[in-house]
């Protein structure tokens, strides 16, 4: 028994034509161009429809390609449009159907760093310039919930106590940066820090017993917290 996935693009327009890419899960298939278990691609003429293909590791451009089933935490496969015109392209999940309940699929646009999910949403679309395109898209098959780079998940920071001092443990992904404020109730601004990655900021007592304001911005992202600080924990 073989899974089969089947995807499409179609320009957005009137009575849209669309081009067909499959992929499927044989134990025999190999990554690379194989006659007999894959098809190469064969451009549209048409400059109305799109051309969409997956390019094996050999470079071959395919429209239908059989393959291993995904046993890797992540298993990257690229895919290639190919348009003779300028125009917004959807690309869709035409069938997943078979893809085991387990295995989580997301079309990649590297050049938007946007990461789809095909299972929550099974058409994606975005603007393509009119020529050859093989670094753009690509398919992820993975194990687990996957997100762009630098993409914030969660609290930005978490506040603990130790005695007297206040810690604020900051907590951002790779390459982002953020402003930490620590304001009074007055919004007054106390202390105003640039902060990356995992980094600790102590707090002592600023202005006696009070409750404080502590916000951390990291591009459109925002979190702020109320802490209480004292002179004295008894």
């Amino acid at each position: 028994y073989r899974t089969v996935l089947r995807f499409s693009a179609n320009f957005d327009s009137k009575d849209a034509i669309s081009d067909a890419a499959v992929i499927y899960f044989d134990e025999y298939a190999s990554d690379d161009f194989d006659i007999d278990f894959d098809a190469l691609k064969l451009k549209n003429t048409d400059h109305r429809v799109p051309s969409i293909y997956t390019i094996s590791p050999d470079l071959n451009q395919l429209s239908i390609s059989g393959m291993q089933m995904p046993v890797d935490s992540l298993s990257i496969i690229p895919l290639g449009i190919s348009t003779s015109i300028d125009g917004s392209v959807t690309f869709k999940a035409q069938d997943i159907s078979e893809l085991p309940s387990h295995i989580k699929l997301y079309l990649i646009d590297k050049q938007k760093n946007v990461y789809h999910d095909l299972r929550q949403n099974a058409e994606y679309s975005f603007h393509q310039k009119a020529g050859e395109d093989n670094n753009r898209l690509e398919l992820a098959f993975s194990l687990m919930d996957l997100y762009p780079p630098g993409t914030i998940i969660g609290d930005m920071f978490t506040i603990s106590h130790s005695d007297e001092i206040v810690q604020i443990n900051v907590d951002l992904p790779e390459g982002r940066s953020g402003n930490l404020l620590v304001t009074n109730m007055l919004g007054q601004i106390l202390i105003r820090k640039d902060v990356a990655k995992k980094v600790t900021v102590e707090l002592s007592p600023l202005e006696g017993t009070g409750i404080y304001l502590v916000t951390l911005v990291s591009g459109e992202n925002k979190q702020t917290e109320k802490v209480l600080l004292r002179k004295d924990y008894e």
